[in-house]
């Protein structure tokens, strides 16, 4: 009879680190060649975190209620444990939906092609993944164009001419790599 010992150290794989592959699966990936990256948000992956936690934290409170009411119910725990559930777990979707708000679209890696007529444009979405997008320099108002907010400590908007949509650019912790570079992409033209 062949026996097979299993540890139980392989099954304990927990949200964080699933979370963790996830992400850097999808902002380890380099850029090809013909872009230079200028601008880099080295907390990117700890963003996309707290969005892929949002989602698990709204699928488990969309569970966790309805089945904490049932077993209300059927009398297997009081009805202040079902409440405690309740309220924590609306506690935790309001929190981590506020903090995703407040940090989605983030800009992660700004890169520069090597003609210097176009820039890419790695940003956070709502849910958490990479997305790319490619836009003309002469679409990119410059910061200097563009109005005083009281949000300009934390992040400056990243505006198109042509488009709705902002990005946000988070000038205390985001890292220039090339200043020169970085002077072409936001810089006023002359056109």
């Amino acid at each position: 009879m062949l026996t097979c010992k299993l540890s139980p150290q392989l099954f304990k794989l927990n949200l964080l680190q699933i979370v963790r592959r996830q992400v850097k699966s999808t902002y380890g990936q380099k850029s090809p060649t013909e872009y230079i990256p200028v601008y880099s948000f080295p907390y990117i992956q700890s963003l996309a975190f707290i969005h892929k936690a949002k989602v698990y934290q709204t699928a488990a409170t969309f569970i966790g209620i309805p089945a904490s009411f049932a077993l209300s119910v059927a009398n297997v725990f009081s009805t202040q444990v079902c409440s405690s559930i309740t309220v924590c777990g609306i506690t935790g979707c309001m929190l981590l939906h506020t903090l995703g708000y407040l940090t989605s679209n983030t800009i992660g890696i700004v890169y520069l092609h090597k003609d210097e007529t176009k820039s890419k444009v790695s940003y956070l979405d709502a849910w958490g993944s990479r997305r790319d997008v490619i836009i003309d320099l002469k679409n990119i108002v410059p910061f200097s164009d563009q109005p005083t907010r009281f949000t300009d400590p934390l992040y400056l908007r990243f505006q198109q001419y042509n488009s709705k949509d902002k990005y946000k650019m988070n000038v205390k912790y985001g890292i220039v790599l090339d200043p020169k570079k970085f002077q072409v992409i936001f810089h006023k033209n002359s056109d």
